[in-house]
């Protein structure tokens, strides 16, 4: 994968959003802690403490977010919407069960006019969701409904960078075995929900990667869904950050996912590298800890 492909492997993302975001930013992340630091890590480690339990109890992992994909093309496939069994999985499952059986040929998509009666009478709430019927709002209310989750609301752009400053630390001292992290574009909804894509770039300069960024606010319908190829093909661990957030890695020779559950939202960072160029566990938690998880919990 590359950076072209990099919003496109999630389905749904409005590219509108994505032309309208200016987040440019670079910021470092520098491995090495002082005893202050090192206490406050210990603080907040409490705060969030259950993530580690599920983690250490195999609760959590790629197979909890796996959903079938309903397209033979695809291996595998995972919501970014939350965990097995959880409201929002179950909503974003229940979706794309009812969305693979939907317009088979592609008749009704193809009727649709633009500028026509049928477009007109589609609120904007829907805006930001793969629909073009009323019928097909009609089914993505109830859904929600039946799961007790809220729509996207409005798209603010404008929110987005400040938003960004809190979440990615910045460590302005230079260390030759610094990470880099540099922020590119995204999108961000009143609800909370946002995604953005990014840079990495490993200590001691030893690789550079695209990645992508999304945090999924619990209690919102969040059809998303990410093609990870074979989930056969993934090695994982767990590990946690610095500021004591636990998180699963996943590695498989191409791509490479981190994945964990804060109390008010899921994150799921998704990797355009693997093995193949060299990338470690070791590598995606310095990604992790170039994050200040604080920053998003409400």
């Amino acid at each position: 994968m590359n950076r072209n492909d990099l919003f496109s492997a999630m389905e749904f993302v409005d590219d509108k959003m994505i032309e309208k975001s200016e987040v440019n930013r670079t910021v470092k992340y520098q491995g090495k802690f002082g005893k202050k630091t090192l206490l406050l890590a210990a603080v907040l480690c409490l705060l969030i403490a259950f993530a580690t339990v599920a983690v250490a109890t195999g609760w959590f992992g790629l197979r909890a977010a796996l959903v079938e994909s309903h397209d033979p093309e695809i291996v595998s496939e995972i919501s970014l919407s939350g965990f097995a069994d959880s409201n929002e999985y179950l909503a974003a499952a229940e979706w794309k069960a009812f969305a693979a059986g939907y317009d088979p040929d592609g008749s009704l998509l193809a009727a649709v006019d633009p500028e026509g009666p049928e477009d007109a009478v589609l609120d904007a709430k829907y805006d930001h969701y793969p629909v073009y019927t009323k019928e097909m709002t009609e089914k993505l209310d109830e859904i929600a409904a039946k799961y007790g989750l809220k729509l996207y609301g409005e798209y603010i752009p404008e929110a987005l960078a400040p938003y960004l400053e809190k979440l990615v630390a910045n460590d302005r001292t230079e260390f030759s075995d610094a990470a880099y992290n540099t922020v590119l574009a995204g999108y961000l909804f009143d609800c909370g929900t946002f995604s953005f894509d990014g840079i990495f770039d490993a200590a001691f300069g030893r690789l550079s990667v695209d990645y992508q960024f999304r945090c999924s606010v619990k209690g919102v319908f969040d059809p998303t869904f990410l093609n990870i190829g074979d989930i056969d093909a993934y090695r994982e661990e767990t590990f946690t950050t610095d500021s004591g957030v636990a998180f699963v890695a996943a590695v498989s020779d191409e791509h490479s996912v981190l994945i964990t559950e804060l109390n008010s939202c899921y994150v799921f960072i998704n990797v355009m590298g693997g093995s193949d160029l060299g990338i470690t566990f070791d590598d995606l938690k310095d990604l992790a800890n170039t994050f200040d998880f604080h920053a998003i919990e409400k």
